[in-house]
């Protein structure tokens, strides 16, 4: 078994957009804090002109909507040690619920070390696994 030094654990990102809106969710967003206070130094020229253009009633088809919070959820996969050339393995699913470290070494998405997919007894396709 190899050594785990990354566990696989959920990860969720929060941010903020002050938005402008013609109708329901259709507009434009800008990144901002949680108050609503524009993170100009987070724009391009570009999008601080289109900021500005809201904000100065150039664009009056657009609505101030305030700052919206939105997150989004995501799984980091485990990370290991390899047991037989010591370079670092994220486990994720490659194959039937296994992955191959550089070396050639192949594990169980938890690290136990298993033959390489040639050498099971019976071939498994895929499709099915899922």
């Amino acid at each position: 078994m190899m050594e785990i030094i990354s566990e696989r654990h959920k990860e969720t990102e929060v941010w903020y957009e002050r938005c402008f809106e013609y109708a329901y969710n259709c507009g434009c967003g800008f990144p901002c804090d949680e108050q609503g206070n524009v993170l100009l130094d987070k724009m391009c020229p570009e999008t601080i002109q289109n900021y500005n253009d809201c904000i100065n009633g150039l664009r009056p088809d657009l609505k101030d909507m305030g700052a919206r919070k939105y997150t989004h959820s995501y799984t980091e996969n485990a990370k290991g040690i390899c047991t037989h050339c010591g370079k670092e393995v994220e486990l994720h699913n490659e194959y039937c619920g296994a992955c191959q470290c550089e070396c050639g070494q192949w594990y169980t998405v938890n690290g136990q070390e298993i033959n390489p997919p040639s050498m099971w007894e019976e071939p498994i396709e895929p499709e099915d696994y899922y």
